[in-house]
């Protein structure tokens, strides 16, 4: 096969022409293409990998003993490479990753860590050095996950980052820096989320989602909420949820009841649809807009049915 590529004078290519080519190859390629012969090997080790829109990064410990393996999961593209070792063969690991390219661009990664050790932080950091990184996304479910991602996002200072937590750190969230989105998620049903914690990470947070936790407002609370997300300048979206009686008290304060039709003028806000009884729950749902935020309420019931609805507010259109 070296003969073949020899005689075609792939090898005396222009260096330009080169790089442009190993940046357009998949992950697989490249691993097969190390193989054909050394002076391929070398040429594989000493690319860039080019542009991927989607990587992923798992490490999950075996046990709870410092000496316990991992699994170590890590794909780009279509691509997965998995792991099981011990934490004396992560030089394996890093020697196989730094034969298959000197740099790479990555759009999104997301990183599963679960209550990873300093060992397995350092394998990690040198595993993704000279990885270009557009935006980050950590998930947490513990404190330790919480500095571990913040170790890494250390690294990445221009970069994107989103959080989805599994657990309420509460006063650890008012910390945090400005992100992307912030996803605080509840598995174990139903608890009320401080208002005034959630209100300033409105203020503090560019796209916040709470999901199992609801939030008590007040109509001026709601108010203020509007305000700061119709006065930004970038792309915001908030979503959480409201207790039934909180989300009706709320808009029958705007003049806005189950009788108000779509295209109604109710003070600042137009109606832009109205469904009171949507089958098969007897749920409602009702959208409008004031000219600069959207507003989305769903699964909610005029009657004042036991739920939680969700409600949306961005300062762009809602589908």
């Amino acid at each position: 096969s070296f003969s073949f590529y020899r005689s075609m004078g792939i090898f005396s290519l222009p260096d330009v022409f080169m790089r442009k080519l190993m940046r357009t190859m998949e992950i697989g390629d490249r691993l097969s293409l190390r193989l054909t012969c050394r002076a391929f090997e070398q040429i594989v080790a000493d690319s860039h990998a080019g542009y991927f829109e989607n990587g992923y990064m798992e490490l999950f410990r075996e046990g709870v003993e410092e000496e316990i393996g991992v699994n170590f999961t890590f794909s780009i593209g279509e691509r997965f490479l998995a792991f099981e070792m011990a934490e004396d063969e992560f030089e394996k690991c890093l020697n196989l990753r730094h034969r298959l390219f000197n740099g790479i661009s990555i759009g999104s990664v997301n990183f599963e860590l679960p209550n990873a050790l300093p060992i397995h932080m350092d394998f990690i950091r040198e595993f993704i050095n000279k990885f270009e990184i557009k935006e980050l996304h950590f998930y947490m479910s513990i404190d330790r996950d919480l500095e571990n991602a913040l170790q890494l996002l250390s690294h990445y200072p221009t970069s994107a980052c989103l959080m989805s937590f599994w657990y309420l750190p509460a006063l650890r969230l008012l910390t945090l820096p400005p992100l992307e989105r912030l996803f605080v998620h509840n598995i174990e049903g139903s608890s009320l989320f401080s208002t005034e914690l959630f209100v300033r990470l409105v203020e503090t947070q560019k796209n916040l989602e709470i999901v199992g936790h609801h939030v008590l407002l007040s109509t001026n609370e709601f108010q203020r909420i509007i305000r700061a997300i119709s006065e930004d300048n970038r792309k915001r979206k908030i979503v959480l949820e409201l207790l039934c009686s909180n989300v009706v008290s709320i808009l029958r304060d705007r003049g806005i009841s189950e009788n108000s039709k779509d295209g109604d003028i109710c003070g600042d806000f137009t109606i832009a649809y109205n469904e009171p009884h949507t089958a098969p729950n007897n749920r409602s749902q009702l959208k409008m807009s004031d000219g600069k935020c959207v507003l989305l309420f769903v699964n909610f019931s005029w009657t004042g049915l036991a739920c939680r609805p969700s409600v949306s507010i961005s300062n762009f259109p809602i589908v």
